[in-house]
């Protein structure tokens, strides 16, 4: 059986409320541990977790570990967003 880890959406302002308000639901009712919503425009992530009421709103350094044995995957979004220092 595959259990999906990790779902991550590129949010645009034509999917956004899609994106929150119908797929975030779906991925947190089959449990999968973590859903990004990825605004660029915003320039940032928001990291939804299955018994989340709000998200975690997450600007500089994004890390991701699904299993302890391994080391965490961090994406410095300043990097990947192209948001100026």
């Amino acid at each position: 059986m595959i259990r999906l880890l990790l779902a991550i959406e590129a949010s645009s302002p034509t999917t956004a409320r899609a994106d929150r308000l119908k797929e975030r639901p779906i991925y947190q009712g089959h449990g999968v541990p973590e859903y990004w919503i990825v605004d660029d425009d915003s320039r940032l992530v928001e990291r939804w977790r299955p018994d989340d009421q709000r998200p975690e709103i997450v600007h500089e350094i994004l890390a991701w570990q699904p299993v302890p044995e391994i080391p965490a995957l961090r994406i410095d979004l300043n990097d990947v967003l192209g948001r100026d220092e």
